[in-house]
């Protein structure tokens, strides 16, 4: 792995983290409370930061901030996140639904070639490290309802509700 960065940063009442490398975003994640989010972090060892992390950093900043804005509909940062196979291929496929639009976990399945593994989606798509950017926010239920997101379902209805996707309580 190459050299990773760190930035922390608020953006309206919350306060976001990052770590990225030289490939794009490793780990995002953000919290009302500043101390949540240092905690969490996971710690940088590699202190020579290159012009690619900071880049990197700096791009998805920017990004998120806009997509909050409703200004950036579609991310331009590359994530990196480090997981499984099946994991990145359940990643991949969630970067392909559209802003403002829904699926769920067993169409996913269906679309990467899993038909029957809706929870396995599930369980990747809770571990994935870079929310928002990787938008797992997207997948509800079978019958339209919330689902599972790893920052909890005020945050994931925030999400929706800034995208206009509709979801049944």
């Amino acid at each position: 792995m190459n050299a990773q960065g760190s930035i922390i940063w608020r953006e309206g009442d919350r306060w976001y983290g990052a770590v990225a490398s030289d490939e794009g975003v490793l780990v995002l994640l953000w919290s009302p409370d500043r101390s949540e989010v240092e905690e969490n972090l996971p710690e940088i060892s590699d202190l020579k930061v290159g012009a690619a992390v900071r880049r990197n950093l700096e791009r998805l900043r920017r990004e998120i901030n806009e997509y909050h804005r409703g200004k950036r509909k579609r991310f331009t940062v590359q994530a990196a996140p480090q997981g499984t196979e099946f994991q990145k291929t359940v990643w991949k496929a969630l970067c392909g639904i559209p802003y403002g639009k829904s699926m769920t976990y067993g169409e996913l399945a269906e679309q990467i070639g899993k038909p029957g593994a809706a929870r396995a989606v599930g369980n990747a798509a809770g571990t994935n490290p870079v929310p928002i950017v990787i938008p797992c926010h997207r997948l509800l239920a079978a019958n339209k309802k919330l689902g599972g997101f790893g920052a909890g379902p005020e945050e994931k209805r925030r999400l929706l509700g800034l995208e206009g996707i509709e979801w049944i309580e």
